[in-house]
């Protein structure tokens, strides 16, 4: 089956307002908050999430006896066993754990940078898994790091084969977000960034997210050919041209690596562009 070109991925419907459980909607919110900044007392849980005292720790109570957060002997808060369980399941359904933790540790070792793994989520790219070698750079592709997909090379590649109208939705209202000078802010470059992705089958985050900081990041694609992740590698810009076409080459042959073990398939002498043959 050939893409010829095509993106990829479910025409988007259109959304109807849902109604929410009040409790559980708060709930969620609070354990979100924990996990975007842990070790957390009641009061700035409370504020973060507009409730009062009161009604937060009876929600923190709910979520500390189903064990989604926990709460040290300072009464600080933090994220519990019960909610990584969770997480690990969910990765572990998708099957991109299992199938590229020991890829992405291959790809630490053979570039010696910071590599990631990352999926879409909302307008995010969500980085699920991280290896970092003795000389590897500190950056933002912590797990459970989101930044806005438009910023980053991994979120290209998550949105490249997606279709327009989705990308639209989901990047929003402009101005977009920014984070450098180099931060793209309008949607149709960004739509003219994720042409270049589709054609040349890798992203490039040129400074875009954090100065001094250089990513580039390829496809994972699912039996179907639907691009499901992005391995990433990050360096520092300054040692960025001498180690291009390196740096390029590891990615690509980890990311293709990855697409096997996924059941994705090629044409022996395809590539990771959206024009790769695919075949049962």
């Amino acid at each position: 089956m050939a893409t010829s070109g095509r993106r990829r991925g479910p025409v988007p419907k259109s959304d109807q307002p849902k109604p929410l459980t009040r409790a559980l909607d708060r709930g969620l919110r609070i354990l979100s908050i924990i996990a975007e900044d842990p070790d957390l007392p009641l009061v700035d849980i409370a504020q973060r999430s507009d409730l009062s005292p009161a009604t937060a720790l009876r929600l923190l109570d709910t979520l500390r006896a189903h064990d989604f957060v926990v709460q040290d002997e300072g009464g600080l808060y933090r994220v519990g066993l019960k909610a990584f369980e969770v997480g690990t399941r969910f990765l572990s359904h998708t099957r991109l754990q299992e199938v590229c933790r020991p890829i992405l540790m291959r790809l630490t070792e053979d570039t010696d940078q910071t590599a990631s793994l990352a999926i879409l989520e909302e307008a995010d790219a969500v980085y699920v898994d991280s290896g970092e070698s003795q000389r590897s750079i500190r950056t933002a592709t912590r797990v459970g790091t989101r930044v806005p997909a438009h910023l980053s090379a991994s979120g290209k590649v998550l949105l490249a084969w997606l279709w327009e109208v989705r990308v639209r939705e989901l990047l929003g209202a402009e101005p977009l977000r920014t984070m450098t000078p180099n931060s793209l802010s309008d949607v149709d470059a960004v739509l003219e960034a994720l042409a270049e992705v589709r054609q040349d089958g890798i992203a490039y985050d040129r400074e875009e997210f954090e100065l001094g900081i250089t990513c580039l990041a390829a496809p994972v694609r699912d039996r179907e050919g639907t691009v499901v992740a992005a391995l990433s590698v990050s360096t520092l810009t300054g040692q960025f041209s001498g180690r291009e076409a390196a740096l390029k080459q590891a990615l690509q042959d980890a990311a293709r690596d990855a697409s096997r073990r996924m059941g994705w398939r090629a044409q022996q002498t395809g590539s990771m562009r959206a024009d790769a043959t695919l075949v049962d």
